[in-house]
């Protein structure tokens, strides 16, 4: 606004023309001159601003005589807008005629904002979010916002970036619009390298070197042998996440080698060693070199010594002789597998014990239809007629050995140290059917040179059969404890002494229907019971010695225990409580009765009559071992353990 305005400025001019102290004069004239008329321009504009965050104010133009003064209203303003600003206008002294107030407009506008881009960017794939930002300063109160940035995965992604102005002072840019590329990461460090393995029976497998990233996963073709070979092993990567180059297939070569060392003589693979880590040994049948196969028939002395790492060992069926000590001390061996026949086992020489891989192991494996099996039951093949020393020794797994009748020769510790053999078929006791003591007792097939060894015999044996003996020698079963069932052949004959003494838990026995004589102490200690018709028409039976084991409370003859034993005439007989209906029924050849206690004690026996009547005619002997001094009839046993009657 321009106003222009009259300020009318009066001069007042006072003159003293004389005065004195005592007297007032009227003569005195004040006189007052009118100054001329000043014509003053004062203006008011409308103004513009862009908003800088600073304060805003307009002025009027012009210039003010002194005391007069202009106040504003409405001025001094920031942010953006129209303000109606008054200038009001104050004269101090009294002098003038001040204008109206004055208005003008201020107009403050938005301050447009620069600098500001907002660029395309690429990223590799590192499993972290990745965004991209505008370039440039934003002003306070001017805030940006993306859409679709901050992302993780590999692919391509338009992110906008919006601007708000939370202050209304500015022009904000237009949403912007850029590119982000996150591209696929490669993965480094990995490797895939040739191995090679001893063989031990458990599958081997190789793998790659260096950690692949999650996701990321290796399949694996052609892994995982157990046999003697070589093969190519194919490593494929697969990324399920679509975030990495994953590395093309990679190929590496497994090697299994044989677990021994071996040299070829003679046309033949003979095995001279091992190595100490060898957990599972398998010896195979032969052996390729060169495109020539070999038949392994050798295991060289202390070949597989001292592997206390062995669990199990496989036999080719080629085995034929294995040196002394090849397995000594192999204390861990579990299984033996051999892949043949029972006959191939038989003709397998072993120099000795610790030659035999049996003397360690705990379980002899063949195989039954093409498994393998634990051998618990062995049945001696017709083909073979010698059963040599060792051949079937600590099968440790073994139930039950069937012997057939034509086998004529059983050696010392054919069977020693089958700890768990339950019965026993054989078909004479001892080494031939024909041997005397040292070799014709029940423990030397089990390794014993003397029938006193007991512990020779497996604690577990029950039942034992005999099939085609003539007798049972003397001290057969001596001390055989745990033995509960003794079946013997018709054909036997004679039983001679000592031949059951001592077998404690004896229950079962069946007399061979032909047998002739029982001589003295045959049953010593172990016989507790004799049922009814035990020795019935047993007419082949001319001699029997009845010694029942001590026990607190006495035993009898029950009826018709050698009814029709028409041949018995003599009878070694221990303190009895009775003798019941017709235990010597027919028995009209019985002469002598050895009775083991006193006259006393025999007269304290109670006998039925019925069918006894031949008791009355016997001649009863009394036992003394010393000569008696008095008469009566005394029988005592010679040096040779035979009845001798004191005369």
């Amino acid at each position: 606004m321009k106003k222009n305005f009259l300020i009318i400025m009066m001069l007042l001019l006072m003159t003293t023309t004389g005065c004195n102290d005592d007297t007032k004069s009227n003569d005195n004239i004040s006189v007052v001159e009118k100054q001329e008329i000043t014509e003053i321009e004062i203006e008011f504009e409308n103004q513009s601003f862009v908003y800088d965050g600073m304060e805003h104010n307009i002025t009027i133009t012009g210039e003010l005589p002194e005391g007069v003064t202009v106040e504003y209203t409405n001025n001094g303003k920031v942010n953006v807008g129209e303000y109606e600003v008054i200038a009001t206008f104050i004269d101090t002294t009294g002098n003038y005629e001040v204008p109206s107030p004055m208005t003008a407009k201020m107009t403050i506008s938005k301050a447009s904002i620069k600098g500001i881009s907002f660029e395309s960017q690429s990223f590799v794939y590192n499993g972290s979010e990745h965004n991209i930002t505008i370039m440039g300063e934003l002003p306070e109160g001017v805030t940006v916002e993306y859409t679709n940035n901050g992302q993780v995965d590999v692919g391509e992604y338009e992110v906008t970036a919006t601007f708000t102005d939370t202050t209304g002072n500015y022009e904000v840019p237009s949403p912007m619009t850029a590119k982000m590329t996150i591209s696929k990461a490669s993965i480094k460090g990995i490797s895939f390298e040739s191995q090679s393995f001893v063989y031990n029976g458990s599958e081997h497998n190789i793998t790659i070197m260096g950690e692949l990233p999650e996701g990321v996963t290796v399949e694996y073709t052609n892994n995982g042998k157990v046999k003697v070979g070589e093969y190519e092993v194919i490593a494929t990567f697969i990324d399920t996440t679509g975030n990495y180059e994953v590395p093309s297939s990679m190929t590496a070569a497994l090697s299994v080698t044989q677990p021994f060392t071996y040299e070829i003589m003679n046309s033949e693979a003979i095995i001279t060693g091992t190595y100490d880590s060898v957990i599972t040994l398998e010896i195979p049948s032969s052996i390729e070199v060169e495109g020539v196969l070999y038949e392994v028939t050798t295991i060289l002395e202390e070949a597989f010594k001292d592997c206390n790492n062995l669990i199990s060992i496989t036999f080719g069926s080629n085995i034929k002789n294995v040196a002394k000590s090849a397995f000594a001390g192999c204390q861990n061996l579990k299984d033996v597998y051999y892949d043949g026949t029972i006959e191939d086992w038989y003709d397998i020489e072993f120099a000795n014990d610790n030659s035999n891989p049996m003397g360690c192991a705990d379980n002899f494996n063949i195989k039954d239809e093409g498994e393998w099996s634990k051998l618990t039951e062995l049945v001696i093949p017709d083909s073979i007629y010698k059963i040599l020393n060792k051949n079937f020794s600590n099968l440790k797994n073994l139930k039950s050995i069937t012997v057939h009748s034509k086998v004529t020769v059983i050696q010392c510790g054919a069977f020693e140290n089958c700890i768990n053999l339950e019965s026993i078929t054989l078909p004479f006791i001892g080494k031939t059917a024909t041997s005397s003591y040292p070799e014709a007792h029940f423990s030397y097939i089990f390794g014993a040179s003397s029938y006193n060894y007991k512990n020779y015999v497996p604690v577990t044996l029950k039942t034992v059969n005999v099939t085609n003996a003539t007798s049972i020698p003397e001290y057969a079963f001596y001390n055989c404890t745990n033995i509960e069932n003794i079946n013997l052949n018709s054909k036997v004959l004679t039983i001679w002494k000592y031949a059951f003494a001592g077998c404690e838990l004896l229950k079962d026995f069946v007399f061979p229907s032909n047998l002739m004589t029982i001589e003295t102490y045959a049953f010593a200690n172990c016989i507790g019971y004799i049922d009814s018709d035990a020795f019935r028409h047993c007419t082949s039976l001319e001699f029997i010695s009845v010694e029942f084991a001590k026990s607190p409370q006495k035993p009898s003859l029950k009826k018709q225990t050698f009814a029709g034993c028409t041949a018995l005439k003599s009878i070694i007989l221990s303190s009895i409580e009775s003798v019941e209906e017709s235990v010597f029924f027919e028995c009209d050849n019985l002469k002598e009765i050895y009775f083991t206690g006193t006259k006393d004690e025999y007269d304290a026996i109670t006998v039925n009559s019925t069918g006894n009547t031949q008791l009355s005619k016997v001649t009863v002997y009394y036992f003394s071992d010393s000569e008696p001094q008095g008469n009566g009839n005394y029988w005592h046993y010679d040096e040779n353990g035979n009845v001798k009657i004191w005369k």
